[in-house]
């Protein structure tokens, strides 16, 4: 073995191990009304639940149906107004809890009128 190969195998044997950091996603919300605020993986003093990087990525600080309850997220349901039948079209929650009006789901729902939709 020549010099090179010594000081390259006494470098690799010194080289110090990296420690990995398991990721730890935060979804930080305020106390007294539930809602989320923002999502961190950073050490915070704020209030927060831990949840996992699935959760993370549906954004649930920005959907408006979700908030903290006892420390878990709870997503609140559309009730439909069957009376109200917007186009001439039938209305039925979709699978995911959407106003929908067919598979593609193109319908609109916007918050005025008199007949508005209404959470649980």
């Amino acid at each position: 073995m020549n010099k090179t190969t010594e000081n390259l195998w006494k470098a690799l044997k010194n080289y110090p191990q990296v420690e990995h950091k398991k990721v730890s996603w935060k979804l930080i919300y305020d106390p007294k009304s539930g809602k989320p605020l923002s999502v961190t993986t950073q050490e915070t003093t704020q209030t927060y639940i831990e949840i996992d990087k699935e959760e993370a990525n549906r954004y649930p600080h920005q959907d408006p149906r979700v908030s903290i309850v006892d420390g878990k997220i709870v997503r609140k349901i559309k009730k439909l107004n069957l009376q109200e039948t917007p186009n001439k079209l039938y209305v039925f929650p979709d699978d995911k809890g959407n106003i929908a009006t067919d598979a593609y789901n193109m319908l609109l729902i916007n918050n005025s009128g008199n007949n508005r939709w209404k959470y649980d």
